[in-house]
């Protein structure tokens, strides 16, 4: 038991330490850092890939396309302010603020933590006041969420079949030795 609880109070430190620094960078080299994060997202391990048009233009496509959907979740449209449940957050302590937000995201987007970091950062470096004091103009690009979700059912027939491969592989080294 101690060792789950020393073992998700070190992750909630590095997930706060990695949102607070990512919030000093630019806007610009958080979205790139989004745009890889999105290519990693359901890759298997080892697996090398190249990226068409940059990671910059896939992170800035990403937050273009949640973009409406988080103004909807954390802001009311009316008042253009921070909903009742985000300013009660929000007065309090940085370290909380972040991990609800990232929780939020993650519950909300249906992405992993690394991409849910990232735009947190985005949202703590623009602060929740002026994220909410500016909604999003163009309408969601519907495209991305489903290329990632397309990504993520991909990702897991070939983490499948790579394990299958391994197994083949692992039984022929077995019948060598025993020869």
């Amino acid at each position: 038991m101690k060792r789950k609880i020393s073992r998700s109070l070190r992750e909630r430190k590095w997930i706060i330490k990695e949102v607070l620094s990512l919030s000093q960078k630019s806007e610009r080299e958080i979205l790139r850092e989004l745009g890889y994060a999105l290519k990693c997202e359901y890759t298997a391990r080892g697996v090398k890939f190249a990226v068409k048009g940059g990671y910059l233009s896939g992170g800035i496509n990403f937050w273009a396309s949640i973009k409406k959907k988080l103004y909807r979740f954390f802001c009311s449209p009316v008042s253009r302010r921070p909903k009742a449940w985000v300013t009660e957050v929000v007065s309090g302590d940085i370290r909380n603020i972040v991990l609800v937000l990232v929780a939020a995201v993650v519950r909300k987007l249906n992405v992993g933590f690394l991409v849910a970091i990232y735009i947190v950062a985005l949202i703590v470096k623009k602060g929740m006041g002026d994220f909410c004091r500016r909604p999003p103009i163009k309408k969601p690009i519907k495209l991305v969420p489903k290329k990632l979700h397309r990504k993520k059912t991909e990702m897991v027939r070939l983490k499948k079949r790579f394990r299958k491969i391994r197994e083949k592989t692992r039984k022929r080294r077995r019948i060598r030795r025993i020869r």
